[in-house]
């Protein structure tokens, strides 16, 4: 099973590291560590939909830390980051699990090698007193082998030949800083060492988007005004979205409860769409609503049998003990996980055909760019108030 940890970093672009980092609070020592020369190929689908939602799958060797990294967008600095061994897979193959992951963004498309990253990295540990690393600062002088020279961005500012041809090759240096067991302030002070030094955040989330000239994701359309009712109803389209997104993998991977907290976000973001019906134009909520119902029916059955089991299990205490009732326990709580089982395999089955993603592309579409009618811009009321107040005369007394 994949490891899990957190991942807390920035990079930056410049030329080179401050002096004496170890004059910053806490730090007692910034030693060197040894030199590492790492080597990595990148996988994403044909049309790189992993990397536009800022997600990196790579197969590294050398170093520390070789083996598969599947790395997830958390918030700010922050990014969740998953570990197999090198061996996970076999002949290179993504690992199931990995790609389980990833599925509900991959959406069908195919894994493959689209980049091989080698770096030579030098690296500064800085330590407490005590000899705990607090953080890492990395120089990684990289070169990159794009498998298809036609991805790389046109504009981009990294190095050509001279001849100005496109090639699959380039090359670059940068900085991290990344977080170990010191506090999330200590990078808001290298950062200000950095700064004073002449260095400057990245505008690359990733080596990877910089190796491909991929940046940032498409923006999206026309924004409702904030404060205004669509903008309220789209943050909240926009959470329970997320939340879906994050439990399709839980689903897949068979998690407790997960079927369920899938089912509920997808009943929310349908019960969003049907009590604000009036803010879109057009059909495409009403149409959205109709297949996130179908996605709650096919979730529901698998947990119908769950729910039902657990009922039936546990009212067996009010059956006479004459009446061996735990072995009456036992069948029961057989018969309805193996039906359950048996449901949720036919969900997980759903859950990677073509109706499933094509509702993600559309609600992802319905994220970015809702059909918001005019009246978006106007101000939500105020909790606990009535939309339009009613006056009616009083009656003259009798």
């Amino acid at each position: 099973m994949a490891t899990e940890h957190t991942e807390t970093e920035r990079k930056y672009d410049g030329s080179a590291l401050p002096t004496r980092l170890d004059r910053l609070p806490g730090v007692a020592t910034a030693l060197s560590g040894d030199p590492e020369d790492l080597d990595a190929v990148y996988y994403d689908t044909p049309d790189l939909r992993l990397l536009r939602r800022h997600i990196t799958l790579r197969r590294r060797t050398g170093g520390s830390d070789a083996g598969w990294h599947l790395k997830l967008p958390r918030t700010g600095d922050a990014r969740r980051e998953y570990r197999l061994p090198t061996t996970a897979g076999g002949r290179g193959a993504v690992p199931a699990e990995l790609s389980q992951l990833v599925a509900a963004f991959a959406r069908g498309g195919a894994l493959a090698p689209v980049a091989r990253l080698r770096t030579h990295r030098s690296e500064l540990l800085l330590r407490d007193d005590r000899g705990n690393v607090l953080a890492r600062i990395t120089e990684d002088a990289v070169a990159a082998d794009v498998l298809d020279a036609d991805r790389l961005a046109p504009s981009s500012s990294d190095a050509r030949p001279p001849d100005g041809s496109r090639t699959g090759t380039r090359g670059w240096t940068e900085f991290e800083a990344e977080l170990e067991h010191g506090r999330p302030g200590l990078l808001d002070r290298i950062d200000t060492e950095f700064t004073d030094a002449g260095l400057v955040r990245s505008a690359w989330p990733s080596k990877l988007s910089r190796a491909l000239g991929e940046a940032r994701p498409a923006p999206p359309g026309a924004a409702p005004a904030p404060g205004s009712a669509g903008a309220l109803v789209m943050a909240g389209f926009r959470t329970q979205l997320d939340t879906l997104l994050t439990l399709d993998a839980a689903v897949r991977r068979g998690e407790e409860d997960s079927v369920h907290r899938m089912r509920v976000a997808a009943r929310r973001l349908r019960s969003l769409l049907k009590a604000h019906r009036r803010l879109f134009k057009g059909d495409r909520a009403r149409t959205l609503a109709d297949e996130l119902r179908w996605l709650g029916r096919l979730l529901g059955r698998a947990r119908d049998r769950e729910v039902l089991g657990e009922v039936l299990v546990d009212g067996l205490d009010a059956v006479p003990a004459e009446l061996r009732r735990d072995a009456l326990r036992g069948r029961l709580a057989e018969r309805y996980a193996a039906e359950y089982r048996a449901a949720w395999r036919r969900a997980v089955a759903e859950l990677d055909g073509d109706r499933y993603f094509a509702l993600l592309e559309r609600l992802d579409a319905f994220a970015a760019d809702p059909p918001l009618r005019r009246r978006r811009s106007a101000p939500a009321p105020p909790p606990g108030r009535p939309r339009r107040a009613r006056l009616r005369p009083r009656r003259p007394a009798a």
